[in-house]
């Protein structure tokens, strides 16, 4: 390490972050004294399906804009903020997960399982203990693209820009605008799917070779529908 002033940070499972300020000299050794890491709070609970059948293997992991922002007019040290971010948990057999290590406060707690639609719970206080999140399934929007002028298929050029739609708000930190893939599923007869759809609704922007763009917003997932251009 150079000399100098330099930061020490000591991490421990279950515990807040505990810190230090040491100043470096050449070829000198700093003592620091003890460093006192603070019990940590937790969040835990189970996640499942839309059946209610436990999920394994999904991660969890948690943020919080409010101390994120409050952070350099208070005491919370950036080690512990960014210790926090880093935390991911798998849930157990029985969809079970616990978080722990965090600072008193109120967390956005973030999921997300392969085929389903991630989640976002917000305002979760440390301390709570039986915390359920139910997933939905990620499903498909099946779109028949039909010629405005003659009503046949349109099977060439055809591009589908699909974004998941606006809702909910809040932080998220997880897939955000991500585009969705689209495939013929039968492209003489015009159709196409939209894969990964989440419960939100899927933002749509349809365009072919030689056509006008044609645009929908939110349909649900699961759902058929019939576009002209």
């Amino acid at each position: 390490l150079a000399p100098g002033a330099a930061d020490v940070s000591a991490i421990a499972e279950g515990h807040q972050v505990g810190e230090a300020r040491a100043e470096l000299e050449v070829a000198g050794i700093a003592d620091v004294g003890d460093i006192v890491l603070p019990e940590g709070g937790a969040i835990a609970g189970f996640v499942a399906d839309a059946d209610g059948k436990p999920l394994q293997g999904a991660s969890v992991r948690v943020s919080s804009m409010s101390r994120f922002m409050i952070s350099a007019e208070t005491d919370v040290p950036r080690a512990q903020l960014g210790h926090e971010f880093r935390i991911v948990e798998q849930t157990d057999t029985e969809g079970y997960f616990r978080i722990a290590g965090l600072g008193l406060g109120q967390y956005t707690v973030h999921v997300t399982a392969e085929g389903h639609a991630p989640l976002d719970k917000e305002n979760v206080a440390v301390g709570t203990s039986n915390l359920a999140l139910r997933l939905s399934p990620l499903g498909t929007i099946e779109v028949e693209l039909l010629s405005a002028v003659d009503n046949t298929p349109i099977s060439e050029g055809v591009e589908i820009v699909a974004r998941p739609a606006a809702g909910g708000g809040g932080f998220r930190i997880v897939r955000g605008g991500d585009e969705l893939t689209f495939e013929p599923v039968d492209a003489a007869s015009g159709r196409y799917a939209v894969r990964g759809a989440g419960p939100t609704g899927t933002d749509l922007s349809i365009r072919a070779d030689g056509s006008a763009i044609a645009e929908s917003e939110g349909p649900p997932v699961l759902s058929r529908g019939c576009a002209q251009i």
